[in-house]
Formats: structure tokens, sequence, C-alpha cells
């Protein structure tokens, strides 16, 4: 049986994503965590609320990794669009992510929005994670700009796109990458676009676009569950 762990940043996307499949979980206490399991025939699914940001999101994972003792990390949400090709409510596997929030090149010289760790900019997903996501689901793979601050003028998505080839921008993918990748966990990470390039009009655009975005998140929260049982053997080997 895989043991999936679903860290979800915002409530309203836990609610509206996961409500229906929620529904009939058994509900656990453990720590300062409100846990949701929902046991399938080859999947268990623990899903918790993790809050905005990177260290809520990189607390969350971790605590899905000790406590919960989970094989795979998921994190599914809403996203900016920075890829000129998108269209409003596409979804897209993270196949990368630079956190435009680090910078140590005055004490490292070298450039900032790396860690050192990785040979450049671009913390990488395990391929092993994206490319099963993307197939089973059929999505494109995306490279996800993640830092602390919700985005909404033109400018700063322009400078990401062309200096990083960034496709989308979110607040939390960076803290439960990193995470995962520390503790050797594969990450899926499903986004789908709620807001796109009009200058200041990106939180207007983001509430309004949140029910039809649940609700392709949904369904295809559903089909990776599925794709994970049917393929459940290839996945843990």
């Amino acid at each position: 049986m895989i043991k999936l762990g679903a860290v979800i940043a915002v409530k309203s996307e836990l609610e509206g994503i996961f409500g229906n499949i929620i529904a009939q979980a058994n509900v656990i206490t453990v720590g300062s965590f409100t846990v949701y399991e929902i046991l399938r025939k080859n999947l268990a699914v623990y899903v918790v609320n993790s809050g905005y940001g990177e260290i809520a999101a990189a607390r969350a994972a971790q605590f899905m990794v000790d406590r919960m003792d989970v094989d795979l990390l998921y994190n599914t949400g809403l996203c900016g669009k920075l890829h000129k090709g998108y269209a409003m409510y596409q979804p897209v596997a993270v196949k990368s992510v630079v956190h435009y929030d680090i910078d140590t090149s005055a004490i490292d010289n070298c450039e900032d929005c790396r860690y050192l760790k990785y040979p450049d900019c671009f913390i990488p997903v395990p391929e092993k994670a994206v490319d099963f996501a993307a197939k089973a689901l059929n999505l494109d793979k995306a490279v996800c700009m993640s830092g602390d601050k919700f985005i909404t003028d033109l400018s700063t998505k322009e400078y990401f796109t062309k200096r990083f080839g960034g496709d989308i921008c979110e607040m939390e993918a960076a803290g439960l990458l990193l995470t995962a990748n520390a503790n050797s966990i594969p990450l899926i990470m499903i986004k789908c676009v709620s807001d796109g390039e009009a200058d200041g009009e990106a939180a207007k655009e983001y509430f309004g676009a949140k029910k039809g975005v649940h609700s392709i998140l949904e369904g295809l929260t559903l089909k990776l569950f599925d794709a994970l049982e049917q393929n459940e053997a290839e996945f843990l080997k």
C-alpha cells in the first residue's frame, strides 16, 4: 500500500478540492495538525492544511514524513500564469522550482536564487514522480517560481519568464520540494492557473477562478489516486 501525504496550503482550497474526498474520512489530531485519513484499497491518503508560505509548507511536509511515515508527498492548488501559451484553468505538473527569495550571492560568490547543493537555480522534482503524474494525467511539465509573496505586478512576472523561463508562480513549492528531496521522498505537484498577466488584476482573477479550478483539481486528484493504485508495485519499487 502506498501512503500519500497531501499538503494543501489554503483552507478554502482544501475544502474546494478535497471536500468530497474527505467527506467520509477519519479525522485525527496529531500534534498541532488535523489530519484527514482516507483508506482506499491500495492507497492510504493523509491530508493536512499547512497554511500559506514556504516555511509552513516545509513544516507540514516534514510532519508527513516523520509522523505519518508517507511514501509520497502530494501538493495541489492554484497558481499564477507566467507562460504566455498557457490558458486560464490550465493544469500542469511541476518539474522544477526556482526559489526566488533565496540570495547568498554576497557571501558565496554565486548567483542569486540558488541553493549550493544544486548546480543551478532550478531545484529538480524527481523525474519518476513528475513523469508519472504528467503521463497519468496528460499534463505539461512546468517550471515553477516560488516565494513568500502573491505576485500581482506584470513586471515581476515578465522578469521571471525572461530570466528563468518560468511557467507559473506560487508560494509553497520550494519549501515542499526542498523537504521532499532532503528526505528522498518523491513529490507530485499539480497546479492550475487561476490568474493571468493583467497588471494588478491577479487577486481579482484568483477569487473569480477558484470554484472552476477546484473542480478541475478534484478530478485530477481522484484520477491520480486511481493511477497510483493501479501502479502500486511500479511506483514503490
